[in-house]
């Protein structure tokens, strides 16, 4: 017998699903970088700066900045072309984060006829969290708060026996009767967590989804970098922090990078999207911050071997 979690023959699980809804925001650039900028704005902002000139003149001014400013002053956004790959690299060099997705699954193109009808998601949200380190040896892995709840290590990976429970509950087609409360009963007297090790290469780090999240978004914007996104760059501050804004607007789809004003170290803050009417918020937060999981002690753990035999005792 397979194992019960597994999904219905030729059907996407969540996991899957929730990376192809990244192309989301890549639908939004594409939609914005097809239809280029508006060329006559640098000539009316010159227009404006000239006409701002001649007026100081005849009232005896100047514009010239004061010569002590007050604080120390933000840097200016550089052109996203320019700044994006430091933006990315330097995101993807610290030790570690807290990523939050929350992305439709709605729009899911082709891939959406093939999603378990059985999925019980509220509104159709995919909420992901991933939280540790980097490069994977000691975050945890969320799925929707409760389907989806593992920590994972260089090597281990533990899923909870909840969670288990709930993944099973939303993808059963009904496997010879074994209801979920069936597999609760079995699961939960053997201990609280269950060796995943041998799936855990599903499962991105918080580095491989900063990877996949770029080229989700070239590919699906059909466009080798950023420098074609003709994006409004300002300062401004955000969650505390001065930041670096890159926008741009267009026939109902917008798209924003949020990024820390650091000439050093541009971190990701948040990526967010909108495209026929359904939104993608990214956050990135808690840079280098992030205390490793606690792992369970063996005695808790149920062992993959073991928890094959639960699932086939029970059919």
């Amino acid at each position: 017998m397979e194992k019960v979690v597994a999904t219905a023959p030729e059907k996407i699980s969540l996991k899957e699903s929730m990376f192809k809804t990244t192309g989301l925001l890549g639908a939004a650039m594409l939609a914005l970088t097809a239809c280029g900028g508006d060329e006559a704005a640098p000539a009316e902002a010159a227009d404006a700066d000239q006409v701002e000139a001649d007026t100081d003149e005849e009232a005896g001014t100047d514009t010239e900045p004061a010569d002590e400013p007050t604080e120390e002053e933000v840097p200016d956004a550089p052109e996203i072309g320019e700044a994006e790959d430091a933006i990315w690299q330097s995101s993807l060099d610290q030790d570690s984060v807290t990523i939050n997705a929350v992305i439709p699954i709605n729009p899911l193109g082709d891939a959406a006829e093939h999603v378990d009808e059985n999925i019980n998601v509220e509104t159709e949200i995919v909420r992901l969290v991933l939280s540790g380190d980097m490069a994977g040896d000691g975050y945890t892995y969320t799925l929707n708060e409760t389907m989806g709840d593992y920590r994972i290590f260089s090597d281990q990976a533990v899923q909870s026996v909840d969670s288990v429970i709930e993944e099973y509950a939303a993808n059963q087609v009904d496997i010879q009767g074994v209801t979920p409360e069936d597999f609760r009963e079995a699961l939960e007297p053997e201990g609280e967590w269950v060796d995943m090790t041998s799936l855990a290469n599903q499962l991105e780090t918080p580095a491989l989804f900063i990877e996949n999240l770029r080229s989700s978004i070239l590919t699906s914007a059909g466009v080798e970098d950023l420098s074609a996104w003709e994006a409004d760059a300002a300062t401004d501050t955000h969650e505390g922090e001065d930041v670096w804004v890159y926008s741009s607007e267009n026939d109902g789809a917008t798209v924003e990078f949020i990024v820390l004003a650091d000439e050093q170290e541009p971190l990701l803050m948040e990526i967010r999207s909108e495209s026929a009417g359904e939104e993608t918020v990214v956050t990135f937060s808690d840079w280098n911050e992030v205390a490793e999981p606690e792992r369970p002690e063996d005695d808790v753990v149920i062992g993959e071997d073991e928890f094959q035999g639960i699932a086939d005792s029970l059919v």
